[in-house]
């Protein structure tokens, strides 16, 4: 019998993450956030979209969500453009693929410019990579593509966005 330890491995990593941004969240309100600038990726759907919500809605913070699916940038943009919600001043989202070194670019150009537009003077003040992928099954089954794509997103996308934005 086989057991395929490395499915458990990235669950394990994704409830440790999960169990970091919900500690975050827990304690944001707290730390001063008005007119600061977020940028969030993977913001369409899971644990991501929710904490998008939960800093738009309470926290004052002006929220850029980065969504891979050009569904959920227009859903978002619907419900929290333009006013945010709560003690937002504004929100944005817009198509990112951190696996594609052009959308990333793209993505500090928008950045840049909702940085300018709500006058944020410090710029971005935090990035939060959230977007991620599980993919496939026990590793003898699961096709070299699959790995590396979900090592694009998980590992490697991640790299990409905090290179791209670590001069801001």
């Amino acid at each position: 019998m086989i057991i395929d330890t490395g499915v458990w491995f990235w669950y394990a990593i994704y409830a440790a993450v999960g169990l970091l941004i919900a500690d975050i969240i827990y304690r944001w309100p707290r730390i001063p956030t008005n007119g600061k600038v977020v940028l969030v990726t993977g913001a369409g759907t899971g644990i991501a979209a929710q904490l998008c919500e939960r800093l738009a809605s309470e926290c004052g913070v002006h929220v850029l969500a980065g969504c891979y699916f050009e569904s959920e940038v227009k859903e978002w943009n619907e419900k929290w453009g333009g006013s945010g919600g709560g003690g937002v001043a504004s929100s944005f989202a817009f198509r990112l693929d951190i696996t594609d070194p052009a959308s990333v670019d793209q993505s500090v150009e928008v950045t840049n410019e909702w940085c300018k537009r709500w006058g944020a003077a410090n710029g971005l003040h935090a990035l939060v990579n959230c977007a991620g992928v599980i993919d496939g099954v026990a590793v003898e089954l699961t096709p070299q593509q699959v790995f590396e794509r979900v090592m694009g997103v998980n590992c490697f996308g991640h790299i990409r966005m905090c290179k791209a934005f670590i001069r801001m």
